[in-house]
């Protein structure tokens, strides 16, 4: 299952929002109990710590949502030129005007700030 899938699953979870109410309306035991609630969860924990985002956690974190970012990444030498090369590429704007780096400042994160901003 995949970290997305984990954390969606703990998050419906821990908010009480499973089973649905509708589905409640017909069946009124079908709420998790604690047991229920502590088994999944445990599960969760243990699925994540299998494969952590990040091989520098603690291992009695490598179970949680948020992990810390890897001290290292392996990279590809071509694949981050290519990425580079169109980073800079103002044929990817739809009027061959613009480079992604001019509105995404790598020294503001690669965000952009400005009001109509979509991505």
């Amino acid at each position: 299952m995949s970290p997305l899938m984990l954390a969606r699953l703990e998050g419906v979870i821990r908010n009480n929002s499973m089973p649905p109410a509708l589905y409640l309306l017909m069946h009124w035991n079908g709420k998790l109990n604690h047991d229920e609630k502590t088994t999944l969860l445990t599960w969760i924990a243990e699925e994540r710590a299998k494969h952590p985002w990040s091989r520098d956690a603690a291992n009695q974190f490598k179970g949680e949502p948020v992990q810390p970012l890897p001290l290292t990444v392996d990279l590809n030498p071509e694949i981050v030129a290519l990425g580079d090369k169109l980073f800079h590429d103002r044929r990817l704007s739809g009027d061959d005007t613009l480079r992604r780096r001019l509105c995404r400042k790598i020294s503001r994160g690669g965000l952009r700030f400005n009001v109509t901003a979509s991505a």
